[in-house]
């Protein structure tokens, strides 16, 4: 097995192993299952093209979890993003993140959280001719921040996530919907 699919698999395997087994005693606690748009800036340094790349874009975004309680959870997130700078650069960066999850409800209503974990970062450079420059694979410490209006099982969330790789850095804010089970 490639070593970029071990990180992805193994942390799938470990969210779904949870199961339903764990007792809901507050109704915080199970799956949850999100998805929005992410507003995503991509800055590339030494593109290959002669310039560096900075361009954002919007593209959908879903996220995977479970929590183990109110404050502590696991998630995985995938991001994608697939723009074209002005000189016909064409970028295609997918990002398949799973982290730990802490959770602070400061309301009824209101929840701030932060995450960190690991990222899987696939990168795809591609010039105006349709030439490869580079098709290279990261996985990569991140982190991110987020508020949820908790509406208990109805929740919206705004998210900020930074990933780094080598010479990729990529900001994403997710605005999306989430659902508990």
């Amino acid at each position: 097995m490639k070593n970029y699919l071990k990180l992805p698999i193994t942390s799938l395997i470990l969210i779904l192993s949870c199961g339903s087994n764990v007792a809901k005693a507050d109704g915080e606690n199970g799956f949850y299952l999100g998805g929005g748009v992410a507003r995503s800036d991509a800055e590339i340094r030494g593109s290959g093209s002669g310039n560096d790349f900075d361009e954002s874009d919007n593209n959908p975004a879903v996220r995977l979890g479970y929590m183990f309680t109110h404050g502590l959870g696991v998630d995985l997130t995938i991001v994608g993003l697939d723009t074209d700078d002005d000189s016909g650069l064409r970028v295609d960066a997918g990002i398949f993140a799973a982290s730990l999850i802490g959770n602070l409800a400061l309301t009824d209503l209101i929840d701030l959280y932060g995450k960190a974990g690991a990222a899987q970062i696939r990168t795809e450079l591609e010039l105006p001719n349709g030439d490869e420059l580079r098709d290279e694979s990261d996985t990569e410490f991140f982190w991110g921040a987020g508020a949820e209006l908790d509406l208990g099982h109805h929740n919206f969330f705004l998210e900020y996530n930074r990933f780094d790789a080598d010479d990729l850095n990529l900001n994403s804010a997710i605005l999306g919907y989430k659902y508990e089970f």
